[in-house]
């Protein structure tokens, strides 16, 4: 290879790894912009509406997730012992191997309480985009997941968590899935269930923790850039 082609060739090359951090460095702006927590809660169903009773039991097991932006501002700052943070998040659960989703949005929120006697800690969706098939005429329409704790000492403040929930601090917890039949001359039909895990992690996992993904972009446009590198110089 002549010198002006090396030299062209190093010139395209540090060009390219310029754009490459360039669109790291934007990945990580990005990343740090949003912080999205994502709770995993599941346990057993104690409650059933009798008109959704030919697809759940009491006892059922369910297992689900519901995700929030840990850096939402609170709609009423001015009362500090409540804080209100939407829109609502998204919601997945499965009951008796029946799935059900909701997209983030809507008119729900997360909700922290720290007042003298009671503290609670409430997750509901609102209206939004649920996904999950229709029983006895009933369609999911809202999730709502509250945590109650009566001796007002699982929070210190009302700021939105970002780290762990302790699900051994609150009295009462529950899970409800809330199905609406418009064709119906009723409140609509739920199902509810007794939490018995509330974690950031998700003890039902199998699979191994993933490489991040920009550790793994990096490497690959490195690779990259070496084996263009080295075509050029063959030729």
């Amino acid at each position: 290879m002549k010198f002006n082609e090396f030299v062209s060739t190093l010139t395209r090359g540090r060009k390219a790894f310029g754009q490459l951090c360039g669109a790291l460095a934007l990945a990580a702006a990005g990343m740090a912009q949003a912080a999205p927590v994502t709770y995993f809660f599941g346990g057993q169903l104690s409650w059933i509406d009798s008109n959704l009773s030919t697809a759940f039991a009491i006892g059922d097991g369910f297992s689900g997730s519901f995700t929030y932006e840990s850096t939402t501002a609170d709609s009423v700052p001015g009362d500090p012992n409540r804080g209100f943070y939407g829109p609502g998040p998204a919601f997945t659960v499965t009951i008796n191997s029946l799935p059900f989703s909701l997209v983030g949005g809507g008119s729900g929120s997360v909700a922290v309480v720290n007042e003298s006697g009671r503290d609670s800690f409430s997750a509901n969706s609102g209206n939004s985009t649920t996904t999950g098939g229709s029983i006895n005429g009933y369609i999911p329409t809202l999730f709502v997941l509250l945590m109650d704790d009566y001796t007002g000492s699982a929070f210190n403040n009302d700021a939105l968590p970002a780290s762990e929930v302790d699900l051994a601090l609150f009295d009462v917890s529950y899970f409800e899935l809330f199905f609406a039949n418009r064709k119906a001359l009723d409140q609509g039909a739920s199902v509810f269930g007794s939490l018995s895990y509330l974690s950031l992690t998700d003890p039902n996992a199998t699979t191994s923790i993933p490489e991040p993904g920009s550790l793994a972009l990096l490497v690959l446009g490195l690779a990259g850039l070496g084996a263009s590198i080295k075509r050029n110089r063959t030729n």
